[in-house]
């Protein structure tokens, strides 16, 4: 089985967390939620998972196996999304919240939309 390059993964996992913290910050900006859903998708695909949450823990034991002894692998640094995020630790709305309202909102923008 061929296997992704661990500094992708990383890479990638590492820009998947930042555009999360992004999402829940503005979670109406749908320019924002598009990317996060690109890199999500991106993650699901090199991972071979079918959910990004999924996804991300297999990249993360993914990336983890690959630091060398003693050295943890800077997936092993990604903070807990609720000690990093304002949103999520003052009022304990979480990343499928902020996904939730998001979708509504884009939602009823297309609704608005003729031929959508």
């Amino acid at each position: 089985m061929l296997l992704p390059d661990r500094n992708t993964v990383d890479r990638l996992l590492r820009h998947y967390r930042a555009q999360e913290r992004v999402v829940l910050a503005r979670p109406c900006d749908l320019s924002i939620r598009r990317r996060f859903e690109d890199t999500a998708y991106t993650l699901c695909v090199l991972m071979g998972e079918r959910t990004a949450r999924e996804a991300v823990h297999a990249a993360e034991r993914y990336v983890g196996k690959a630091s060398p002894a003693g050295k943890p692998s800077p997936a092993g640094k990604v903070r807990p999304l609720a000690e990093v995020s304002p949103v999520g630790a003052a009022t304990g709305v979480g990343i499928a919240s902020a996904v939730g309202k998001a979708s509504s909102v884009r939602r009823e923008a297309l609704e608005g939309i003729p031929g959508v």
